[in-house]
């Protein structure tokens, strides 16, 4: 009975357009930093990162030979697959702290020259196709 009573009063105020008082806000508690201990991330194992750089980058080449065999490719996919392979050789060279050879310029050009392969390709088969055939 005293619950019916409490929502009947609340709706009364809303009715009269006053509202009810906020519940007070908690007492504000100085923010305090917690003493975290540095973590040491351990070195990186240059043996997993070379062969997780050969490994991307002989995906790499795979989807290449795809590309030029004409077989169904994405220049997306062709584009993420260099990244990551870039990446991967990034991380090889900070790991090893010496001056690796920067192949990211030269696999941009190549993949730029394969997906302009690719593009003439597709456009010579488009071509046969419309032309009529000997009869």
């Amino acid at each position: 009975m005293l619950l019916l009573r409490r929502v009947r009063e609340l709706v009364a105020r809303r009715r009269r357009g006053s509202r009810t008082d906020p519940a007070p806000a908690p007492p504000a508690r100085p923010a305090t930093r917690r003493a975290v201990a540095p973590v040491g991330l351990p070195a990186p194992d240059l043996q997993e990162l070379e062969n997780e750089a050969r490994y991307h980058r002989d995906r790499l080449a795979l989807y290449r030979a795809r590309v030029l065999s004409a077989k169904p490719a994405s220049a997306a996919r062709l584009r993420e697959l260099e990244r990551v392979s870039a990446a991967a050789h990034a991380r090889l060279r900070h790991a090893a702290g010496k001056a690796l050879p920067d192949r990211s310029q030269r696999i941009a050009a190549e993949i730029r020259e394969t997906i302009a392969h690719h593009d003439a390709e597709r456009e010579r088969r488009a071509d046969a196709a419309r032309r009529p055939g000997p009869e």
